[in-house]
């Protein structure tokens, strides 16, 4: 496996990315049946009626999706390890809920 980003034929990544020209043509295609103008005046006028799934589209293309945050949990970690006295009842019950979810898979 070369290390480009895109390889072709490998689990998850089936043929590779499409080719920018096939892109550039589907693009292409749509804008002869759909008036660009139009679609973002539709928009500009859901978004207006407060269309929350319009603004959030919007969003998303002009700035960009926001980042996940994932918290992670080692739910291995040594009790000894972990200071109760400094967590919060939230985080305790978090981890109360984890050790009874582990329980029950096992």
């Amino acid at each position: 496996m070369d290390k480009r980003k895109f390889n072709k034929g490998k689990i998850g990544n089936k043929g590779g990315r499409k080719p920018k020209s096939e892109e550039l043509r589907l693009v292409e295609t749509l804008d002869k049946y759909v008036n660009p103008d139009k679609a973002f005046s539709i928009l500009a006028e859901l978004i207006e009626n407060k269309d929350k799934h319009a603004l959030k589209l919007w969003m998303e293309y002009r700035y960009g999706k926001p980042k996940e945050v994932v918290t992670q949990i080692n739910i291995d970690a040594d009790i000894e390890d972990i200071d109760y006295e400094e967590l919060s009842t939230e985080a305790l019950n978090e981890i109360a809920s984890l050790g009874q979810k582990k329980n029950k898979s096992e």
